[in-house]
């Protein structure tokens, strides 16, 4: 004889309606109901017992019928029943918190109150409070819209890439994105979840849908998120710049709520079963291989018949979510990071490690960056400012000259060859100055320094004056700027000078001048001049 089944209440009402109204025996209504006879009888036993009326009233629902059918005495289930789970709930969420030390504390109270009559197993308390749990969830079920939202995730699992030439294996990101309404899938392997490689796979995926929807819904990687928040979370410059080209709104899942993106959960795994399980056993020497095999196994996933609906992801893309898809703009999206920088005071920004230049006048300012493959553009205020040929060289620093102010400028501009040229329309002594004072110089800006001084000279004093002036020094061999502005200053050009130096002394007598005749006989006859005073040295007294 096979297992009787349980009483629910339906077939308590048929047991009670057999035995009131059509007078059936209890073997009869066992064989009709299906369960016991002892069910039976003490069913129609408790519901006499009770004196309970036939028929109940029409106010009963089935839990009162079976609350009253069903009542004991106080013992182990009125006492699980009156345990503070939501307490209980609340203690686990302090640090160090577990049921077993709960349940101990709550067994402890309850042996002071009442003695061991109304104690419970710890698994028994487990297993109450897991119930009581699943009790408080909640669950939305939304209906999926066609052409409404498109769900990206990555895949926990990897692809391995063998290197052909040392053997090492490096391992690839699966990027996975389904469309809500139709299910249809895309995935792809990138080396990295980076924010060049998250970008790249969107504009993949968006041309493989043939169009792209209206929301998108991204996990909170940083990739797609810079400060996730339950109600606004921060979106990033460049992913935020993508889904405005493509007229996508992004919609992060809040942290830690996997049902913001059950499609996403759900092709993630479907990609690992039907995707990734199937090339376990196949090796790729690159990535593009990889990607290759992946696609045959995508489009046989998506053209795979649905179980218990008729059609696949494909018809249903096809034929219901491809038509409400936004079209795809006519140029294909440039990958572009987005960034804010502002200029330092020396007018330079700083985008990818290297450095490049703004208006100095905008010094100090704030700009968005837009880096593509080939260029930097920065914007202020909403306004292009400059493009600049993106640099590859690591630290490289890069100047239009416009940019520069003119001090700036004009010593960035600065050569020996033009100081030269310069002084040569000035005059010739100021030309043999100028090539004198630059020559051997190894410092820029030394040089720059002393034609700088020599210039303003010419434009306070006049060309004429500083003409003489260095035909002055040069007799001399005066070649510092200081010392030439002395002599323009106390106009020692204006002293008529011979070509030699030494011709313009004159000869003095005088007993108190020694000379250099003096210093010679002192040499010649290794004695001393008569004038002298004598010497003791070695004289006795």
């Amino acid at each position: 004889m096979g297992k009787k089944r349980r009483a629910n209440v339906r077939t308590i009402r048929d047991v009670l309606k057999y035995h009131f109204e059509k007078r059936m025996s209890q073997r009869k209504i066992e064989t009709s109901t299906g369960i016991s006879r002892r069910q039976v009888n003490r069913l129609i036993t408790a519901y006499v017992a009770l004196n309970l009326p036939w028929p109940p009233p029409d106010d009963w629902s089935d839990d009162d019928l079976e609350a009253k059918l069903n009542r004991k005495p106080m013992g182990r289930r009125s006492i699980a029943a009156e345990i503070d789970f939501l307490y209980i709930h609340e203690q686990l969420k302090l640090p160090g918190a577990t049921l077993q030390v709960l349940y101990e504390e709550w067994k402890e109270e309850l042996m002071n109150d009442e003695g061991k009559s109304g104690l419970i197993s710890y698994q028994t308390f487990c297993r109450k409070y897991n119930g009581w749990l699943s009790k408080q969830r909640l669950s939305m079920r939304s209906k999926a819209k066609y052409g409404h939202a498109s769900y990206v995730d990555y895949s926990g699992s990897k692809v391995p890439i063998t290197n052909k030439e040392t053997g090492e294996v490096r391992h690839a990101e699966l990027f996975v994105g389904v469309l809500g309404g139709s299910g249809y899938m895309y995935a792809e392997a990138t080396w990295t979840q980076t924010l060049n490689d998250f970008i790249k796979s969107h504009v993949n995926m968006f041309e493989f849908f043939g169009g792209s929807p209206t929301t998108v819904v991204p996990d909170n990687l940083k990739s797609a998120v810079t400060r996730a928040h339950i109600h606004s979370p921060t979106i990033n410059d460049s992913y935020q710049h993508l889904c405005r080209y493509y007229n996508v709104m992004p919609v992060p899942a809040r942290p830690r709520k996997p049902k913001d993106k059950p499609l996403a959960e759900g092709g993630v795994l479907l990609a690992q079963r039907s995707i990734l399980f199937c090339l376990r056993k196949e090796t790729f020497f690159s990535i593009e291989e990889a990607n290759n095999a992946i696609r045959i196994l995508l489009d046989k996933l998506n053209r795979k018949n649905f179980t218990k609906r008729d059609g696949s992801r494909f018809t249903q893309w096809e034929e219901h979510e491809r038509p409400l898809l936004n079209p795809l703009p006519a140029q294909r999206y440039e990958v572009a990071l987005w960034s804010r920088v502002r200029a330092g005071y020396d007018y330079l920004v700083c985008v990818d490690g290297r450095r490049y230049s703004v208006p100095y006048e905008l010094r100090g300012e704030e700009f968005e960056s837009c880096l593509t493959q080939s260029s930097l553009q920065l914007f202020h205020k909403g306004r292009s400012i400059v493009r600049h040929d993106r640099s590859y060289t690591p630290d490289d620093i890069v100047i239009l000259p416009q940019h520069r102010p003119p001090s700036h400028s004009a010593f960035s501009d600065w050569s020996p060859e033009d100081v030269l040229r310069w002084a040569a329309e000035i005059g010739p002594s100021v030309l043999e100055q100028a090539s004198k004072m630059l020559e051997n110089v190894v410092d820029r800006t030394l040089g720059y320094r002393r034609s700088q001084m020599l210039k303003s000279m010419v434009k306070e004093f006049g060309n004429d004056v500083v003409e003489r002036a260095c035909s002055y020094a040069l007799k001399f061999g005066i070649l510092d700027t200081r010392m030439l502005r002395e002599i323009i200053n106390k106009k020692l050009y204006t002293l008529d000078v011979s070509n030699s130096p030494t011709a313009s002394i004159p000869d003095i007598n005088h007993e108190n001048i020694r000379g250099s005749t003096y210093y010679v006989e002192v040499i010649s006859t290794k004695g001393e001049h008569p004038n002298d005073e004598p010497s003791y040295k070695g004289e006795a007294n």
